[in-house]
């Protein structure tokens, strides 16, 4: 059941394109950013773990577990930022329905297994790729480069580096605006994690932007699909 799931998860996120991430300082703030998500249509939320401030790590979380109980099937929460075999452990407890690391560790990667999660670890070089390759791993996480360089460098760079691993499923993060979501996931990318703004919504407590963002993000994905 835990593999179906697993694979269910996957297809969800080729058929929507865009998973966003989030760090705040408080439960109430994850479950508000959810809501928003949903309301533009983003059926995802990858919660960070990592600090906000002073508030404690436990905050994170216990958003994943609140957001599982509020939100139901409804919303699919992961947990981003994962470094540690303990930490993936911990947000797969919590009730994290995918793990995504900013790193490739065996540890973290076999937890997930083990546990029947779907797990995303980040690669920066090709032996990353393949040590991933080598545990199951089926998406692997490519940072963007050169985002200061504009989106043809980055596609062509991030193409070569994808040229070696035909079989493997990537997704990208780092710079990637609302106005260039389509130009990724035409070129094969499973998913982008796209700039909505979240951070300085949450500061400022305007949920109406997310999920204007949001909406702006799915239009950009629905027209890349359908090409």
């Amino acid at each position: 059941m835990a593999v179906m799931r697993r694979l269910e998860v996957l297809e969800i996120m080729r058929a929507h394109g865009l998973v966003p991430t989030v760090n705040a300082g408080s439960v109430s703030d994850y479950l508000r950013v959810g809501e928003a998500l949903l309301e533009g249509g983003i059926p995802f939320i990858e919660i960070l773990l990592r600090p906000y401030g002073n508030i404690p790590p436990r905050v994170n979380t216990d958003a994943i577990y609140e957001a599982r109980k509020h939100f139901g099937d409804a919303l699919i929460v992961g947990a981003g930022t994962v470094q540690t075999s303990e930490r993936a452990q911990i947000a797969i407890d919590a009730g994290a329905e995918f793990i995504v690391s900013n790193l490739t560790d065996e540890g973290v990667i076999k937890i997930a297994n083990l546990n029947g999660v779907l797990v995303i670890p980040g690669a920066r070089d090709d032996s990353q790729v393949r040590i991933a390759m080598g545990l199951g791993v089926m998406v692997v996480k490519l940072f963007m480069p050169m985002p200061s360089l504009g989106i043809k460098a980055n596609l062509k760079f991030l193409s070569e580096f994808r040229g070696i691993f035909p079989r493997m499923e990537f997704i990208v993060t780092g710079g990637v605006d609302i106005d260039v979501i389509g130009a990724f996931l035409r070129a094969g990318y499973l998913f982008v994690v796209p700039s909505l703004g979240i951070s300085e919504a949450v500061k400022s407590s305007d949920w109406a932007s997310v999920t204007q963002n949001a909406k702006l993000a799915v239009s950009e994905a629905v027209e890349a699909r359908a090409q």
